[in-house]
């Protein structure tokens, strides 16, 4: 029996990349001709987040791409296992990671790809409350999106209790 798949078995190495500056039209745009769910942003050559189609689909069309970006982009090895990239998405609440060796940006590896080669179940990467897929956050026995957690910031508790499914 072989070794146990690495990240850089199964990473994308062509990682589709935007400039921060760049409008959030441009990025829907090139993401969109590259046919990817995922942009890694850049500001004068140092990587300073990802974007997503959802990212982007939430901003206005003239806004700059780091309007939507979120967060610091969150990183591993193309020397880890599938197994490891899977629990540091899973800690940073993250559907991607930026694949560096030595520094330099060689891929990336999605929630997707690790569905595909059976590391987690596509349900078990799901949103507790309605089912998405995107934005996800909490731990492997019960996630949440984005939306779903932002409905009960602003509904408060009692809402909460029933939109997370506690009000059966």
């Amino acid at each position: 029996m072989g070794s146990p798949l690495q990240v850089r078995d199964v990473m994308s190495k062509d990682v589709a990349t935007v400039d921060s500056h760049e409008s959030v039209g441009a990025a829907r745009e090139k993401r969109s001709a590259a046919g990817v769910h995922y942009l890694a942003v850049h500001d004068e050559g140092e990587l300073i987040g990802v974007v997503c189609a959802c990212d982007l689909s939430n901003e206005f069309f003239d806004h700059a791409v780091q309007s939507a970006c979120g967060r610091s982009p969150v990183f591993v090895s193309g020397e880890s296992s599938l197994q490891h990239a899977a629990e540091v998405m899973t800690n940073c609440g993250v559907g991607s990671l930026l694949v560096l060796d030595d520094g330099v940006l060689v891929g990336i590896i999605t929630s997707a790809d690790l569905v595909a080669q059976n590391i987690w179940q596509r349900d078990a990467w799901s949103c507790a409350s309605c089912g998405a897929h995107h934005h996800l956050s909490g731990s492997e026995s019960a996630r949440f999106c984005a939306d779903c957690l932002e409905q009960t910031r602003s509904d408060g508790y009692r809402q909460y209790y029933f939109t997370l499914g506690g009000g059966d």
